[in-house]
Formats: structure tokens, C-alpha cells, sequence
């Protein structure tokens, strides 16, 4: 539907970041991340609405102007 919902506070890194080999540098790099969630089974199940494309390419843009 569009709706957006903040799960943490943005001065709180995400918990985990995938792909990170090198766990000495996962707290320096998660300090400064981001993470977003899209709610939905897009794998073929569900069909995502214009409202949440448009949400999502709209926060998405926020963010980046905001933080860099």
C-alpha cells in the first residue's frame, strides 16, 4: 500500500550485512549502513503495487539526498 514504517532509529546500524567476509570490519561498515525491507513474497506470489514502487524509489531518493 505504500505505507513506510521506521523499525529502527537511523543512528542504530542494521544487524547484519550479508556477504562480509572480514568480521573485523563489519562494525565499521554497518555504523554508516542503511537497511530498507520491502514486505511482500515478490518471488512470483505476490504483485507489487504502483504505490509500493513508487514509495520505494522515493525513500530511496531521500535517503541518498540526505545521506550521501
Amino acid at each position: 500500500d505504500g505505507k513506510v514504517i521506521a523499525g529502527r532509529p537511523f543512528n542504530t546500524p542494521p544487524q547484519g550485512s550479508f556477504g562480509l567476509t572480514n568480521k573485523s570490519v563489519t562494525p565499521t561498515i554497518e555504523a554508516n549502513a542503511v537497511a530498507i525491507e520491502n514486505i511482500g513474497n515478490f518471488d512470483g506470489v505476490d504483485q507489487m503495487t504502483a504505490e509500493q514502487k513508487e514509495t520505494i524509489v522515493t525513500v530511496a531518493a531521500l535517503l541518498l539526498t540526505e545521506m550521501g
